[in-house]
């Protein structure tokens, strides 16, 4: 299925130039780095969670998170409607959760609502993502 109109080559680049910024903040644990990749309004839905309204929450929610060793991402489709984005992707991350002797790797598909602001910076306002991994006892 198509949607919204393939980025022009701006678009993408402005876009683009968001992604490893905002894959280093998380992957570091930076979250005063990786909020800045939010807007104020923004909404986060992650697996397991009640959605996190605003970065207040998301701050919370990323302070309880367990160490990400590794994390990347990409982007398998991008559509525009003017200045807002939505983008579908993949992610891979692993994470060592206290008490669990092995890294924990984690691969799941996400989509993000993002808005142009005034300084070209496309942040999100709306994320959510899934894990494919089965449900640990």
């Amino acid at each position: 299925m198509n949607f919204g109109t393939k980025p022009t080559d701006e678009q993408a680049a402005e876009i683009e130039a968001m992604t490893e910024p905002f894959t280093s903040a998380l992957a570091a644990g930076d979250i005063d780095a990786l909020l800045t990749h939010y807007t104020d309004d923004c909404v986060v839905m992650p697996p397991n969670s009640p959605a996190l309204h605003g970065k207040d929450a998301i701050r919370a929610w990323a302070e309880a998170l367990p160490p990400i060793s590794e994390f990347s991402g990409q982007h398998d489709e991008i559509a525009c409607f003017g200045d807002v984005a939505i983008l579908r992707g993949s992610y891979e991350m692993t994470l060592a959760i206290p008490g669990v002797p092995e890294p924990i790797r984690d691969v799941g598909s996400y989509m993000e609502i993002r808005e142009r602001q005034a300084d070209g910076r496309w942040l999100l306002t709306r994320d959510i993502f899934n894990t494919d991994m089965p449900v640990l006892d």
